[in-house]
């Protein structure tokens, strides 16, 4: 094992990651009044080159709850086309007028498709899906804050092609610390037609002010 990797699994040794979650399951749920049904949603990937294929994109809602000044922030294959494929879907979307956004995004929205398909979602092992990191003793890590990921969760539960789709405040590097721990999570893998499949899946880790 690197010396990198040795000391992220040290750091999840040291703050006990599963006793540390907080009941949050969908990190990016908002009142949608419309959005994309799976048909259209299939429609748009239709031309999409590299499977799987993904991207988000994090959009500012107008007050009428339509969606203005969206900004692709993942792409998976880049230049795969599957941007290309969200932004025709934007104008579908709409949220309910006065319906709150998630806190960390500071107003806005993040929007997503995915060419993967499953039956029944992949689960954390304690059914949680947020992660609060207590910092070891001795930590150099003063001030808090928030990542948001997006990682394909393979057949067996492992995380890989993890990518920060959001992260507060934007210059402290929390997003770098973020991805070196996801090698070492595993989840519960989401199922197709009764096997275990790949899927996406987003969480935020949150990262307390030191003591």
């Amino acid at each position: 094992m690197t010396r990198s990797g040795a000391s992220a699994l040290a750091l999840l040794l040291a703050i006990g990651l599963a006793g540390a979650a907080q009941a949050r399951p969908d990190p990016l749920a908002v009142d949608w009044a419309d959005k994309p049904d799976r048909a259209q949603e299939l429609a748009a990937l239709a031309r999409v080159r590299g499977r799987p294929a993904r991207a988000a994109a994090r959009c500012t809602p107008e007050a009428d709850g339509r969606l203005q000044a969206c900004r692709t922030v993942l792409e998976s294959p880049k230049r795969s086309g599957a941007a290309e494929a969200l932004q025709a879907l934007v104008p579908l979307y709409r949220l309910r007028p006065g319906a709150p956004t998630p806190e960390m995004l500071d107003g806005d929205v993040i929007v997503s498709v995915s060419t993967l398909e499953v039956d029944v979602p992949p689960a954390w092992p304690d059914e949680d899906g947020s992660f609060a990191i207590r910092w070891p003793p001795g930590s150099l890590a003063k001030a808090g804050g928030e990542v948001l990921i997006d990682c394909i969760a393979g057949r067996t539960g492992s995380l890989y092609d993890c990518q920060v789709l959001a992260e507060t405040p934007a210059d402290l590097g929390f997003g770098w610390k973020a991805l070196r721990l996801t090698p070492f999570m595993r989840l519960t893998p989401a199922r197709k037609d009764g096997k275990p499949a790949q899927s996406n899946v987003t969480f935020p880790l949150r990262f307390p002010a030191a003591p």
